[in-house]
């Protein structure tokens, strides 16, 4: 909804094209967008190490993360939501990777539940504009995005990087690498 309302805003500005970007979950939720509900604005699509998703990567990144198991946390989140009191802080509860963090209800559930969505590489088919995807070989945090790419890319619609030596924040120089690629898919046509 949110990058909704500022393609909105960028369409009552007389804006366009747009190359919209995303990194980590703002990949995905950049590509869930532009193949869930697309936009005429929308020329290319780049994602830079985007999310990817699987149920046992969840909850052990969220073990890791907060000390104990997701199943309970989700169960009594949902439990939660399902009673009407979706808005109502959990206190202490964690989220993504601010333990302790208090989060509701809603956003627990929200960035949690089982969605295979999460996995950017599962949806890159549906989206109408080109994409670019940037990995980092170094990248600890969604390491296997190389791997779930495969036989994704065409060289065309869907482009793939890896940004050698690089993780998952690309610093340093690997930015400039980045923006390289970056400026280097705007001038392809397409």
């Amino acid at each position: 909804d949110e990058i909704g309302a500022w393609f909105d805003w960028l369409k009552a500005q007389g804006s366009g094209p747009v190359v919209l970007f995303g990194h980590s979950r703002g990949g995905n939720q950049a590509a869930r967008f532009a193949a869930e509900r697309g936009n005429a604005l929308i020329s290319k699509l780049v994602l830079l190490a985007p999310a990817t998703w699987s149920p046992e990567k969840t909850a052990k990144g969220f073990e890791r993360q907060h000390g104990g198991p997701l199943a309970a946390a989700y169960a009594k989140a949902d439990a939660m939501v399902k009673s009407g009191k979706g808005g109502e802080m959990m206190a202490k509860a964690g989220l993504l990777y601010c333990p302790g963090a208090d989060v509701t209800a809603d956003s627990f559930v929200s960035y949690y539940r089982a969605d295979p969505r999460f996995d950017t590489p599962s949806i890159l088919n549906e989206i109408k504009a080109p994409v670019l995807v940037i990995a980092g070989s170094k990248d600890t945090v969604v390491a296997d995005l190389p791997e779930k790419m495969a036989g994704k890319a065409d060289g065309k619609h869907v482009v793939f990087k890896v940004i050698d030596g690089a993780g998952h924040f690309f610093l340093d120089l690997y930015g400039e690498d980045v923006a390289d690629a970056i400026e280097e898919f705007i001038a392809q046509g397409g």
